[in-house]
């Protein structure tokens, strides 16, 4: 991976998860650390230049204190929260964006997107979304896939932060009117979910053959269910530390478009995830 990674932080302990698994990449890359906080420039001037000098103060203690062994550098702005975010990403162009998860708010995150879920759907660059704490470097990572482009970028990305671990692919089965059968017709319900199986593996074996892929890769496994579904179970029963998905499927390419399983993964992440176009 380049040499640069950019954390995003208000300060909050849920953004200290990810600036201590930013600094924790760093280190293990030699990378470059651009610890980057946006004060929101609705505030009253007199309430934003006082917060702006205590909030620089925090920051630069604070990253001093976790980056002794990494080259940073702070970045204070003041501005509109997304839309500053994302003019940073792009001027200072980071192999990696680090953001935090946001704090739950059970009516609001149902009817407006958060500002993570905004910078993914509007940034071309990867973005990990911290949601454990950085205890230990990642060790278990399952790469959903539906073998588009997206995926495969975000599960080499997934591999590059972690050449040490073991990335195994999951491909979610989504079987049309399995549950309409009955159980008079379940012969017929398992003709189809094997047909559906032998295109999951033709499409699995024309991908590994076709594409750059990690030579230590798992073989795939193929679970019938919803791709969050099956990926927060695995994850609930400690089978992974880091999750990676495409940004979209092979049907929705759209910079300005967000897939539903990139969605539930930014809106309820049951570990790290990395999302990737």
């Amino acid at each position: 991976m380049s040499k640069h990674i950019l954390v995003a932080t208000d300060l909050s302990p849920l953004a200290d998860r990810a600036v201590l698994r930013a600094v924790r990449l760093a280190e293990a890359h030699t990378a470059r650390l651009t610890f980057l906080n946006v004060l929101d420039d609705a505030m009253p001037d007199e309430v934003l230049r006082q917060m702006q000098t205590k909030t620089t103060d925090h920051l630069e203690r604070f990253a001093s204190s976790v980056a002794a062994n990494v080259e940073y550098k702070i970045l204070p702005c003041v501005g509109d929260p997304t839309g500053t975010i994302l003019e940073m990403i792009e001027d200072q162009d980071p192999a990696l964006v680090v953001m935090g998860t946001h704090r739950a708010r059970p009516v609001m995150d149902v009817l407006r997107e958060t500002t993570v879920q905004r910078i993914v759907r509007l940034t071309d660059y990867p973005v990990l979304v911290v949601a454990d704490m950085a205890e230990q470097d990642y060790d278990i990572i399952l790469a959903a896939t539906d073998f588009s482009p997206a995926a495969t970028h975000a599960l080499n990305l997934g591999h590059s932060l972690a050449p040490k671990a073991d990335v195994t692919p999951v491909n979610a089965l989504h079987i049309p009117y399995r549950g309409m059968l009955g159980g008079s017709s379940e012969a017929a319900g398992q003709a189809l979910a094997a047909s559906f199986l032998a295109e999951a593996h033709a499409s699995d074996a024309a991908w590994r053959a076709g594409t750059a892929l990690p030579v230590t890769l798992h073989h795939t496994r193929f679970i019938e269910g919803s791709p969050y579904g099956t990926l927060k179970s695995i994850a609930d029963q400690g089978g992974a530390k880091l999750i990676t998905a495409g940004a979209h499927g092979r049907t929705g390419s759209h910079r300005a478009l967000l897939g539903s399983l990139a969605n539930d993964l930014l809106r309820d992440p049951p570990c790290d995830v990395l999302i990737s176009r």
